[in-house]
């Protein structure tokens, strides 16, 4: 894997709008705060815009060409979305791999943006990271926890040295052992809805000897087991050398079994773990996908072997 050079203090950073178009009080919050920092944050052409189409924040032409714009800007340092919501599966097949490839930098997202870092992972050989967003609503509604989201975040893709073990932080929910066992290999995944949208594609999520990262919001436990199912049927899970289920929020209450049971149900033959801190929750801690890491699913521990930037 391509280890993106590492983010320098005072370096510029991008922002994008790959998906959908973002909350700009929350985007003006993330940004200033990354001025506080000291960086220099270049917003992208169509964040400039501050228009809508459709679902998204522009045109799925419009949104690759921001987006290749970035990769090729020798002066950006980092990359990172404003927000997810919907339409990074539009652009896989208008995006330059070759091209991202040969320009290496932190690209950062979750949730919708999860197409975007396995393509990236996958077709560019690049580490990608799965972690906080400039847009978050968090800036508006837990501005103090949304800071601590940003540090971590600019640490793990400024210091060019092992991450090593990756714990919840105070106040987060606890994590639990779905199922037992020893598990090694690179992370991969995200957000469990975009995994499963792309099965079946020349984008779909390869996970032999990997260690897959699932989270999701807004989605009730029978739509779970779909999904589960789906990456069951098609190879994932029995390929898979472990799990790591970060949060489902806003789970909506319905009859029948909880998200833990649909869990249990279903990967409890892996090494797997349930309830880190990282996704749509608002503990957001960042995971370098690409990285070779160590599930130690009875300890509920996770150890990324290795550093993500150079």
């Amino acid at each position: 894997m391509i280890k993106p050079p590492r983010l320098r203090k005072g370096g510029k950073i991008g922002i994008v709008c790959p998906a959908g178009g973002a909350d700009l009080v929350a985007i003006k919050r993330g940004m200033d705060e990354l001025r506080k920092l000291g960086y220099d944050v270049v917003p992208g052409r169509n964040l400039k815009k501050l228009a809508k189409t459709g679902f998204f924040s522009a045109k799925a032409k419009d949104r690759a060409i921001e987006l290749m714009n970035m990769f090729e800007d020798e002066e950006i340092g980092a990359i990172i979305s404003s927000r997810g919501g919907y339409g990074c599966m539009e652009l896989l097949n208008q995006l330059d791999y070759e091209a991202i490839k040969e320009n290496p930098k932190p690209f950062v997202g979750f949730s919708d943006i999860t197409a975007l870092l396995i393509a990236f992972n996958q077709l560019s050989n690049l580490i990608t990271f799965h972690g906080p967003m400039i847009g978050d609503l968090l800036w508006i509604e837990k501005p103090e926890q949304a800071k601590k989201n940003l540090e971590n975040l600019l640490n793990v893709i400024s210091n060019p040295e092992p991450i090593g073990e990756i714990k919840n932080p105070s106040g987060a929910p606890y994590i639990q052992t779905i199922g037992d066992g020893i598990a090694r290999g690179a992370l991969i995944g995200g957000n469990l809805t975009l995994i499963s949208s792309l099965m079946g594609t020349p984008y779909q999520v390869k996970v032999l000897n990997k260690i897959v990262l699932i989270e999701d919001v807004d989605e009730p436990p029978y739509r779970v087991h779909r999904y589960l199912t789906q990456l069951e049927l098609g190879g994932i899970i029995e390929e898979a050398s472990g799990f790591i289920v970060g949060e489902f929020t806003n789970t909506p209450k319905r009859p029948g079994p909880s998200i833990e049971e649909v869990l249990r149900e279903k990967l409890s033959n892996k090494p797997s773990i349930y309830g880190l801190a990282c996704g749509h929750g608002t503990y957001r801690l960042t995971l370098p996908m690409g990285c070779r890491a160590v599930l130690d699913a009875e300890s509920r521990k996770l150890i990324i072997e290795e550093e993500a930037v150079s």
